[in-house]
């Protein structure tokens, strides 16, 4: 039987839901909420959420692809109303909004499923493995480099994006996926010392779109966080590089799905998995997020808990903080 879910948001990010959730066997797009839509076809649809609830329609799931600050207040009414929540990232804008759904979750005994998709890719599924195995040693040093452009066309002058209390800012918008799969390789860092500045935001912003950073980890190794949404017209890198006193290894990539160099002790030329991620990066955007919410249907039908879940998810938000000055 299929899980029937309900997906709140129809912009970019949830069109390319309703496009994945439509495709699985897993799930039945039961309606549609967003004020700013028309719907889609054969799909009710709602303009708010309490239009949805006086419907009678029925859903195991809703999934949240809204506007940031919107993230947190319509999970807990998900909760609240009985539904499991998929939530995309961030979680919240504020950490004392991602502690409150941890109870909520607690009380309501509803999972909390954070889109942070990029856990499944196969590379870095393998990279996980390699850093559990311990196969690069110690890690003394790691290195995140995120160079983007993010311009006008972006950021437009009604939009919530941009605006500080409703976007979140950059390390949560355009990089969190960056810092998931560091805490997930890496674990809690503390900051060591922050630089950060508007290059090519001014007016356009409310936070500032450059920054670089300093942590160093629990295991005593230290790295840099550098990023931003400044680059002239195109994106340049995005890189992750681990350094152990065995090996090393670089990937590249927005998905992280470019695997540019490995090396360590014995082994030379790894065998990485099943396509040669050298020339055949992920396939298709939304192939990770496919992943992500067959996961999820199997979290479901099994009553197991959420392999990413709101404790990962205000972890990620409490670093994020933490790496700004504001």
């Amino acid at each position: 039987m299929k899980i029937p879910l309900v997906l709140l948001g129809l912009g970019h990010i949830g069109q390319r839901h309703a496009r994945i959730v439509q495709g699985l066997n897993e799930f039945e797009l039961v309606a549609t909420i967003d004020p700013q839509s028309h719907g889609l076809d054969a799909v009710p649809h709602f303009a708010d959420w309490d239009s949805f609830m006086a419907s009678g329609i029925e859903a195991e799931v809703a999934s949240v692809a809204t506007p940031n600050h919107l993230h947190a207040p319509l999970a807990e009414k998900a909760m609240r109303s009985g539904m499991h929540a998929i939530v995309e990232k961030p979680l919240a804008i504020h950490v004392v909004d991602a502690k409150n759904l941890q109870e909520v979750s607690l009380q309501t005994k509803k999972e909390i499923f954070l889109v942070m998709q990029n856990r499944f890719n196969p590379i870095v599924q393998w990279l996980k493995e390699v850093m559990d195995q311990q196969k690069l040693g110690k890690i003394f040093m790691v290195q995140v480099n995120c160079f983007w452009n993010r311009g006008s066309s972006y950021y437009q002058p009604n939009s919530w994006k941009g605006k500080k209390d409703q976007d979140g800012g950059v390390l949560l918008t355009q990089f969190s996926h960056y810092l998931d799969i560091l805490y997930w390789l890496m674990g809690r860092w503390e900051v060591t010392f922050i630089e950060e500045s508007n290059i090519a935001h001014q007016g356009t912003t409310e936070f500032n779109d450059t920054g670089l950073v300093g942590i160093k980890f629990s295991n005593g190794a230290m790295g840099t966080f550098s990023y931003t949404t400044a680059t002239y017209q195109k994106n340049v890198e995005s890189t992750l590089t681990i350094l152990g006193e065995k090996g090393s290894i670089k990937l590249m990539g927005p998905y992280m799905d470019q695997l540019v160099y490995a090396h360590w002790e014995g082994n030379d030329a790894p065998a990485v998995c099943e396509v040669n991620p050298l020339t055949h990066p992920t396939q298709n955007v939304q192939d990770n997020h496919r992943l992500f919410y067959q996961k999820v249907a199997q979290a479901i039908q099994n009553q197991s808990a959420s392999e990413i879940s709101v404790v990962d998810g205000t972890a990620i938000l409490e670093l994020a903080h933490l790496m700004t000055k504001g």
